[in-house]
């Protein structure tokens, strides 16, 4: 009798083994029991770290933790592998940034609300936060906590700024502290999004974009000026019909070569930040005119930025309200440190009103 060849099992997938992990834990969960020391018997502890993975949002991780010294370790561990923040003083950094951003939303609470119609939602996230705030608790439970808050405050202040009718968003002077990246993502405002021309994310508080930003393909109009950016995600090259890039009065001490990507871009303005070098992608941006580069810290410019190809406007050199060509040599002796900027020039205000 020939013998049948036996076939080989097809292995299970990572999700099938962590669904019977999940599924074993679910038959376990009878045995475990809490005893006087606060650890928890009955469960290993990768069982425990995947139960946490499947909890539907931060809310229910928060109080499965709670329940005990062993839940809020593992809990714990798990987040600073999310967030990247390994060692102490970057725990210290991070939280301390945190609660700067908590601090200043809480002491412009009420002209938020105002400029918000007194939003419910609005109110309850101001409630959170002050009760974060009053606890005064520093693991990375409630840093997660506060940072899922924070990101619904931000989501919720532009969400109201949204007219699906409009090509443009008018974000300027909303306190904003973030541009949670949610909003970009959510199906029901990719029709917005794809449509979206002028974006005035002006005069907040941001310290930094999502890279999802590079999908907005119409956006002709970016203005970040008066935030504490200090870096532009590299996906800002993917804005190909960007023409206007206003970025002055920022933080930034480089930009990222992928600005040389911008071909439609006529103009640029980064005045008033800690630039200490350009890069020399610049010079491929065909399409430039008009470069705004005072108050900065360079010491030299790209070889490849053709001053006969430039119009450089500044603050200084403007004569009887009219802008003038300047060679390299004027343009470097208008870099002053930061801390000496002047006020934004007229010649610009007028141009962003256009």
């Amino acid at each position: 009798m020939k013998r049948r060849r036996k076939s080989k099992k097809a292995q299970p997938s990572q999700n099938q083994r962590n669904n019977a992990r999940l599924e074993e834990a679910a038959r376990e969960l009878t045995q475990v029991r809490l005893v006087n020391d606060g650890t928890l018997q009955g469960l290993p502890r990768d069982v425990l770290g995947l139960i946490f993975s499947y909890l539907p949002t931060q809310k229910d991780a928060l109080s499965f933790s709670l329940a005990n010294r062993r839940l809020r370790q593992i809990h714990n561990e798990r987040l600073i592998r999310k967030y990247g923040l390994i060692s102490e003083p970057q725990r210290k950094e991070a939280f301390a940034t945190q609660q700067k951003e908590i601090d200043c939303l809480l002491n412009n609470e009420a002209n938020i609300l105002s400029k918000n119609k007194h939003d419910p939602l609005l109110i309850a996230c101001f409630k959170r936060l002050a009760q974060s705030k009053d606890a005064k608790l520093t693991d990375m439970t409630h840093f997660c906590f506060n940072e899922e808050i924070l990101n619904k405050l931000n989501e919720t202040i532009i969400r109201n700024r949204i007219d699906q009718d409009s090509y443009k968003l008018e974000c300027s002077y909303c306190h904003l502290t973030r541009f949670p990246s949610v909003l970009l993502t959510d199906p029901t405002l990719s029709g917005y999004w794809s449509r979206l021309n002028s974006l005035f994310l002006n005069n907040n508080r941001l310290a930094s974009l999502p890279a999802e930003l590079g999908q907005l393909s119409e956006l002709n109009l970016l203005n970040l000026d008066h935030n504490q950016l200090t870096t532009l995600p590299s996906e800002i090259g993917q804005l190909s019909l960007l023409n206007h890039l206003c970025i002055s009065y920022n933080q930034f001490s480089t930009l990222p070569q992928e600005i040389g990507q911008l071909s439609s871009l006529e103009v640029l303005s980064i005045d008033h930040n800690q630039l200490i070098v350009l890069p020399s992608e610049i010079g491929q941006l065909e399409k430039l005119y008009l470069l705004q580069i005072s108050h900065n810290q360079l010491t030299e410019l790209p070889d490849n930025i053709k001053e006969e190809n430039l119009f450089f406007d500044f603050v200084s050199i403007v004569i009887d309200g009219r802008s003038n060509h300047a060679t390299k040599a004027e343009i470097l002796a208008t870099q002053t440190p930061p801390q000496l900027a002047q006020e934004p020039s007229p010649k610009r205000n007028r141009l962003l009103q256009q």
